[in-house]
């Protein structure tokens, strides 16, 4: 299953955050809002999207959508090329998107990748095919590598890393290579 994008606008405020219905099947692997990546948490079983932020109504939600990927096949049919990185923070870091991501744009000023919410056992391959070193944010509130929360891990260039989902509860991710 490839990936697909859908714009919302309806929400229901809830405790100072905003909800989604997601209109489709799949696993949320980024949310933007107004071109902006945002911190969510996903109910797949309600396929439910909480926001750590609100949005004003008539703003569009952008979700993009893909599958929990079951062999390797799998994996390495949902592919991003040619992916530019963006910005020096976690908040404006371009989102991973696929499972299988390709950046092949980056300069100082625009080296920022963020892993999606993801579940335990998520697998995502990041190549870095330019001449800047990438940094690899983990989702808003978790930790990769166990080097604190939110804090990025460097990918070297002209190099590859594959990221795992190790935890749920605890937010931990681990990058191998």
């Amino acid at each position: 299953m490839g990936q697909q994008v859908f714009k919302v606008q309806k929400y229901v405020s809830t405790a100072g955050q905003t909800e989604f219905r997601v209109p489709a099947s799949g696993t949320v692997l980024a949310v933007t809002i107004a071109g902006a990546p945002v911190a969510f948490t996903f109910n797949k079983t309600r396929q439910l999207v909480t926001l750590a932020v609100g949005a004003a109504e008539g703003v569009y939600v952008e979700f993009t959508i893909g599958a929990q990927y079951d062999s390797f096949k799998d994996l390495v049919t949902s592919i991003v090329y040619n992916a530019d990185a963006l910005g020096t923070t976690q908040a404006t870091a371009a989102p991973i998107t696929a499972h299988t991501f390709r950046v092949d744009t980056a300069d100082v000023f625009n080296k920022g990748l963020i892993l999606p919410v993801a579940e335990k056992g998520s697998i995502f391959i990041v190549r870095n095919s330019t001449g800047h070193a990438l940094d690899i944010y983990p989702p808003l509130g978790e930790q990769l590598n166990f080097a604190g929360v939110n804090v990025p891990s460097t990918l070297g260039i002209f190099s590859y890393s594959i990221y795992v989902k190790a935890d749920d509860e605890l937010g931990f991710w681990i990058e191998v290579l």
